[in-house]
């Protein structure tokens, strides 16, 4: 997946900007919008600092122990992107998204909808398999979160691994085909590219 490794935007001069925030906009442009409505990309880091400032990671945690799925969508996110984090953790933002469509997860969300299904577990899973499909590729290791006992992602190495990768693009395309079964009313950029990687 081609990214965009520098640029700038004249921001106002009261704008926060939170660490990390680039990668959050990033992963939120590739999997919460519909890729022929993206938002002006300075609009994008706006609307996700003016989400940021009031919902502190911490102020999340009691409704995604209520089941949530919500706060989940957003937990894993910053978890995704370490945004507002201690630091970046791709195997507990799986397991987070997790949450949202396995009735048997420990912390299993309730009332979950079709929209949110589709948002938060196969948009935003087709995304990070992909990208821990091309991690792999690279031999770019992703740290394993050892306090997550029932998780057990497929996750890259410092060697360079083509089968690992290989076997990273099917819990990818099964994602964003999933996303697109589930009527996901924004064919996201990430599902788009998922499934025109094969």
């Amino acid at each position: 997946m081609r990214t965009i490794q520098h640029f700038s935007l004249q921001m106002p001069d009261d704008f926060p900007f939170f660490e990390n925030e680039e990668v959050l906009v990033r992963i939120r442009n590739a999997a919460l919008y519909h890729y022929r409505c993206l938002p002006d990309l300075k609009e994008m880091f706006i609307e996700c600092s003016e989400h940021l400032m009031p919902n502190t990671f911490v102020s999340l945690l009691p409704g995604f122990e209520d089941g949530d799925g919500e706060k989940a969508l957003d937990i894993g996110l910053r978890y995704y992107s370490g945004c507002t984090v201690k630091a970046p953790n791709i195997d507990r933002a799986l397991y987070v998204w997790e949450a949202i469509t396995d009735e048997d997860h420990e912390w299993a969300s309730v009332d979950v909808t079709q929209s949110l299904l589709a948002r938060a577990y196969y948009s935003c899973l087709a995304f990070a398999y992909f990208e821990l499909h091309d991690r792999a590729q690279r031999g770019e290791a992703v740290p394993r979160d050892t306090t997550l006992r029932a998780a057990n992602h497929p996750l890259p190495t410092a060697k360079r691994d083509d089968k690992l990768a290989n076997d990273l693009l099917y819990p990818s395309a099964v994602s964003a085909n999933a996303a697109v079964a589930f009527g996901l009313e924004l064919t996201s950029p990430a599902v788009l590219h998922t499934r025109s990687g094969f």
